[in-house]
């Protein structure tokens, strides 16, 4: 069902059409007015619906609001103003105009639960209920004008008319963002791709794969110095000495072994390390947006992959 402001636009149409100064006047004073209470009301069942989630407890919370019995009572007051003027036989608002504003009051105050439950006193409860059986009763009798009747067969296509372009533009969003989302997934996968094939290249060695670099690299200057000392010092005794004195030496050599392979590791995979960095960034950026509908795949990120 329309809102209030959506009959208000339309009777302000109909009295723009009628090139009709007394809708000017009548939305300065009296609509302004029933405008600010309802807006007001508004507020104050918002307040309360926002701690009380049952909807007796929210009739109850409104019954003992000062603020909110004060403006439903200003509420019939303007209402029945509203209706006082309409009813006059030398009325100059159009009837359409008069019956948008009065089905707008019905919709307003059906829309936002404003009824006898949540107003406070029998002389209140029965003021409300009269005036709201005169809106229906005047609007009623304005809808067997014939100029009501066109009216409201113009409001119903303008209503379809602009249905039909709210359904061709949630259409066009819909499909943008099932192919912005397409385009996220199939960006997700080229990165999945590159960020695997720079894993494996950057590999780190393991620990099992020191003992096999450490003879490889350390094993020829050893030798050497072994050649040397058993040139020098030919006795098997002297010979035995020196293989166990390097011994303790070991450790350290794997220490500065490790070391030089990390510095060697950093400058020979410096730049694919870099665009890892830069993907694990842009994966980011895409799982962060909140556009994103639906669960996209994922990768384990790891700027520099385990071992040593």
């Amino acid at each position: 069902m329309p809102s209030y402001d959506t009959y208000a636009e339309l009777a302000r149409i109909r009295a723009a059409t009628d090139a009709n100064l007394a809708y000017s006047q009548l939305q300065a004073n009296q609509l302004s007015n029933l405008k600010h209470t309802m807006s007001t009301i508004d507020g104050e069942i918002a307040a309360v619906r926002q701690v009380q989630g049952e909807a007796l407890a929210v009739q109850q919370a409104l019954l003992q609001r000062e603020v909110i019995q004060g403006q439903i009572e200003e509420f019939i007051f303007q209402t029945e103003k509203l209706v006082g003027e309409f009813s006059l036989p030398n009325c100059d608002l159009p009837p359409s105009t008069r019956f948008f504003l009065l089905k707008g009051v019905t919709e307003y105050a059906q829309r936002n639960g404003v009824s006898t439950p949540v107003i406070r006193g029998r002389d209140n409860k029965a003021a409300f209920e009269k005036v709201m059986q005169s809106v229906e009763t005047l609007a009623k009798k304005l809808q067997r004008e014939p100029e009501v009747r066109e009216a409201i067969a113009w409001a119903n296509e303008e209503q379809k008319r602009a249905q039909a372009a709210r359904n061709k533009q949630q259409a066009k969003q819909q499909a943008e963002r099932e192919k912005a989302q397409q385009a996220r997934q199939k960006r997700i996968q080229q990165l999945e791709v590159r960020y695997s094939s720079l894993k494996n290249k950057t590999r780190k060695l393991a620990i099992s794969d020191l003992p096999r670099i450490y003879m490889e690299a350390a094993g020829p200057p050893v030798r050497r110095v072994f050649g040397w000392a058993t040139v020098i010092v030919p006795e098997p005794a002297i010979h035995v000495m020196l293989w166990f004195g390097l011994f303790p030496l070991i450790p350290f050599g794997l220490i500065a072994l490790a070391i030089h392979a990390e510095r060697k590791y950093r400058s020979t995979h410096g730049d694919s390390l870099n665009e890892m960095r830069q993907i694990e960034d842009e994966l980011n950026a895409i799982l962060a947006d909140q556009s994103v509908e639906g669960p996209v795949t994922g990768i384990v990120l790891h700027s520099e992959p385990g071992g040593v």
